[in-house]
């Protein structure tokens, strides 16, 4: 046996493997309807195909004795649905779009005539869902595409449903639906569960690149039965998948602070120190804010000259992309630093009129007042010792290591204001990576 023989045998073997998984995920669509005369009654045993524009596959069935039929499993897409009976006219129905969830009722009356002979029909589906009470809303792969996805947690699709699916808050694993409790929703990929450790809603955690989003849709009431172990709604992501056109996409979104204005706040702090005297002044200009987000996408059917030709039956779709963020500035006066006379001794500043007790000698105890610990004896059973005049420490009882951080303090530590608390500004700096 040749090579190519055995390498086509595998891969028979694989996606035959595959198909059985594929049919069942959840998220898909289905068609249903009665088929009848031009008097009103049924008509059985009706050949119903339903074939996918973009991938050619064609899915089949007939109706039952009552004229019932219903072809489920679909892959969201085009459609065109062929109805074909002995006796009767082949009719067909152009122009079927299908969503994620959707249930698309398509009741057709057959007219009499020769089977050679075709009426189609070319319509959009109507909006009026009558098959299921879920409340849902979909959101298609030409919105991510036209839309900028700049969002604080790179191009996380959750942030698109809190921003765009009305009754949604938030887009982490606390998000709620219509009301319900916070973390009680799901997310779900391709019929898979999208379970992330101990976050079970967070999307973000586990996210996917909307380049292989082709579909989300937010349920958000009257879930079906296949969405269960949720009690506040779903997020359903339906996978882009190759078709018999190879397509594909790049982009590439860039970020630079050489590209912002700085602020009012760095602007004035700048305009105080306009020689950069103080080493902290520096930390004032237009703060960090980079983010890089590239990638690509590319799908078609699986074709090897002379060994295996898929189209019509076998596709690929890749997708890759990297988000990478960094952010450093100055926020806002959150820090507490001495001011410079405290590293000389001098606290007078930390003393209040506040009297909050008195001693063993009976003087009064102010409330921020610094002892000298050289004076502490015990009087009277209780131990005492004499305040420093005007809450001021001696320069002479100063350790060298103390004076030591008193120039780590004033080159990288400097207060921005007099006050004795939050009087620096603090930083913030967030990078972050994300591979999908």
């Amino acid at each position: 046996m040749s090579w190519k023989m055995i390498f086509a045998t595998l891969l028979g073997l694989w996606l035959v493997g595959s198909i059985g998984s594929v049919f069942g995920q959840m998220g898909r669509a289905s068609i249903t309807g009665v088929v009848s005369d031009s008097t009103g009654a049924v008509v059985p045993n009706v050949i119903v195909s339903a074939r996918n524009v973009e991938t050619g596959v064609t899915y089949e069935t007939r109706t039952n004795e009552a004229g019932n039929y219903t072809i489920g499993s679909l892959p969201i897409g085009q459609y065109a649905v062929s109805f074909k009976a002995t006796g009767f006219k082949e009719f067909t129905r152009e122009g079927l779009n299908l969503t994620s969830g959707q249930a698309a009722r398509l009741d057709v009356p057959l007219a009499v005539g020769e089977v050679t002979e075709t009426l189609t029909v070319t319509a959009e589906a109507p909006l009026l869902q009558t098959e299921t009470a879920a409340a849902s809303t979909t959101v298609d792969a030409r919105v991510f595409k036209d839309l900028p996805l700049s969002f604080n947690q790179g191009r996380n699709m959750a942030e698109f449903a809190s921003r765009l699916v009305p009754g949604v808050t938030g887009s982490n694993y606390t998000m709620r639906i219509q009301g319900t409790p916070g973390a009680s929703q799901a997310i779900i990929i391709d019929g898979m569960s999208n379970f992330a450790g101990m976050l079970p809603g967070d999307f973000a955690e586990a996210t996917v690149s909307p380049e292989a989003i082709q579909e989300m849709t937010v349920f958000t009431g009257n879930q079906a039965p296949e969405f269960g172990r949720t009690g506040g709604g779903a997020l359903n992501f339906v996978l882009k998948s190759g078709t018999n056109q190879p397509h594909g996409s790049m982009f590439y979104y860039f970020r630079n602070e050489i590209l912002n204005s700085n602020d009012w706040n760095n602007n004035l702090m700048l305009a105080a120190d306009p020689g950069f005297t103080n080493a902290s002044t520096a930390t004032f200009k237009r703060p960090k804010h980079r983010r890089t987000d590239y990638g690509l996408s590319f799908g078609g059917p699986v074709y090897m000259p002379k060994v295996y030709d898929g189209r019509n039956r076998t596709f690929f779709f890749f997708t890759t992309e990297r988000f990478r963020t960094e952010t450093f500035g100055p926020t806002t006066l959150g820090r507490s630093v001495p001011q410079p006379e405290m590293f000389n001794g001098d606290l007078s500043r930390l003393r209040r009129a506040t009297v909050v007790g008195t001693d063993v000698l009976g003087r009064s105890i102010l409330e921020g007042q610094v002892y000298d610990p050289t004076t502490l004896r015990e009087v009277n059973g209780q131990f005492v010792a004499d305040p420093f005049q005007g809450n001021i420490i001696p320069p002479s009882r100063i350790s060298q290591v103390a004076r030591n951080f008193q120039a780590i303090f004033a080159q990288y530590y400097p207060p921005a204001t007099t006050a004795l608390t939050n009087n620096m500004y603090g930083s913030h700096s967030y990078p972050k990576q994300h591979r999908s």
